[in-house]
């Protein structure tokens, strides 16, 4: 287990990539604390970490799991993920408890099919409907809140595959 924890911001500029025995890692960030992963973030092993991202300010993810999928992630804290990387990727779940803000597009991809789940609003940060959320998981996909309406962020498209549920609670 590996747990980094700040009293401000953590900002990766560089690719992380999570050893290869590392089973949870969880990044902490207080007091107002941005997260940000510019490079990317992979696993050491192919679905070997599960990931929690908690911060009271916002989480940056740009290529998650692109070369090593994640096992799980797990983004929380009260504030705002902003999914600007062209994927992410985990072979488990993906959980999104913040707004998640599209800055561009963007794939959420589970390859063994866990659950995506968005407990909180997704909307577009760009131009309204200039950005596009595709979803691949053969597991079940719930989106709890709205979906492309804050700040009139509009999403371009949204599309599901892989064979999998929708859920609008």
């Amino acid at each position: 287990n590996g747990n980094v924890t700040t009293t401000r911001n953590q900002i990766y500029q560089s690719k992380v990539t999570l050893g290869n025995s590392v089973a949870d890692v969880t990044f902490t960030a207080n007091n107002k604390g941005t997260i940000s992963f510019n490079e990317g973030l992979d696993d050491g092993a192919s679905g070997a970490t599960n990931v929690t991202i908690n911060t009271d300010a916002f989480t940056n993810l740009t290529r998650v799991g692109t070369t090593t999928a994640l096992k799980s992630l797990t983004v929380g804290g009260g504030s705002r993920v902003n999914l600007n990387g062209n994927l992410i990727k985990t072979t488990g779940n993906q959980t999104y408890d913040d707004e998640a803000a599209i800055g561009s597009n963007v794939t959420l991809e589970s390859t063994e099919n866990g659950n995506i789940t968005f407990n909180n609003t997704l909307y577009e940060t760009g131009t309204p409907g200039n950005n596009n959320v595709t979803i691949i998981t053969g597991g079940t996909t719930t989106f709890a809140n709205t979906v492309g309406v804050q700040n009139n962020g509009a999403l371009g498209s949204l599309t599901t595959e892989g064979n999998g549920t929708v859920h609008f609670t």
